[in-house]
């Protein structure tokens, strides 16, 4: 197995790579989350509602417009007459600024459909028919010709206005409902990009659950392994066999506990084949026990250090 053969240090380094890269992976997917919905909301404040407050400018001008050039029929002072026309001349100049200003957007704005500039085209054609209308009623006015002015604004004005009003409601109306898709939208990459990290951060803790288990499995199983051969050592037994896999720190401690076995096997073999002839085998036997008492003290402290 591949991680059998690296040592502890490359092991801990890989398991701290693995869990660098998933940390590397979440961030990410949460930051194009977190850049996904800031474009949405970009586009909605520089495109959509600023096209509404256009929109809305205009509308608001052509009330006002409207509203003075009533008053203007109305007052009787030359005063209160100057300022009327004063106020209608600013109202009528906002219109045509925010006409402009609304055209220049839709012409410049990326993802403006064909709806939409078809509802501009039918309010900029109602303000055509309106504008000169309301310019006319001032001027009669003016000329102190107030009865074919109330008659002209109650013919044609008031119903004309009318129609600039619904048209203009219908294009801000069409505004919102494409608001109202992109907030659906919105709501929906949300949700993926929610669900997307849920899967991301589970799938992040399984590996890492599973990157836990073998790493430890890979240094803690053959410590142990060491530590059982040591003790059998230690209490005298020498039969025990030692399989030796991998190249890291703990295969090279078996590989060491194998060796010491193996030689105080063959130690003890030669005790006891000279045993009937030579008086000294009991003491040679004796020499096995503190051998293999050192043997498993070298192999307690070096699983301490790992």
């Amino acid at each position: 197995m591949f991680i059998s053969h690296l040592t502890i240090k490359a092991k801990l380094a890989l398991a701290f790579a693995v869990m660098t890269a998933l940390v590397l992976v979440l961030s990410t997917l949460a930051i194009r989350s977190l850049i996904s919905e800031r474009d949405a909301f970009t586009n909605y404040v520089n495109e959509k509602a600023a096209r509404t407050t256009m929109a809305n400018d205009i509308l608001d001008a052509a009330n006002a417009r409207a509203v003075h050039a009533r008053n203007l029929v109305l007052v009787s002072t030359p005063g209160d007459a100057a300022q009327e026309k004063a106020d209608v001349t600013a109202a009528h100049e906002k219109v045509v600024a925010s006409f402009d200003r609304l055209k220049k957007a839709l012409d410049t704005m990326p993802g403006v459909g064909a709806d939409e500039k078809a509802l501009f085209a039918k309010l900029e054609a109602v303000e055509a028919r309106y504008g000169p209308l309301a310019l006319g009623i001032v001027g009669m006015a003016l000329e102190g010709k107030r009865p074919e002015a109330i008659a002209k604004m109650n013919a044609e004005c008031r119903p004309t206005l009318a129609a600039l009003i619904a048209s203009a409601n219908s294009y801000l109306g069409h505004i919102a409902e494409l608001a109202q898709q992109e907030v659906k939208q919105g709501n929906a990459s949300a949700t993926a990009s929610i669900n997307a990290l849920l899967a991301a951060c589970g799938l992040a803790v399984a590996l890492a659950i599973a990157l836990a288990y073998f790493i430890t499995r890979a240094i803690v199983g053959p410590i142990t392994r060491a530590v059982e051969v040591a003790e059998k050592v230690a209490a005298g037994d020498l039969r025990s066999t030692v399989t030796v896999t991998g190249k890291d720190e703990t295969a090279k401690l078996l590989h060491a506990l194998k060796g010491m076995n193996d030689s105080l096997s063959g130690i003890v073999g030669r005790v006891r084949d000279g045993t009937a002839t030579n008086e000294n085998a009991p003491a040679r036997a004796q020499m096995v026990r503190p051998l293999a008492a050192t043997a498993w003290e070298f192999a307690r402290e070096a699983g301490a250090k790992a």
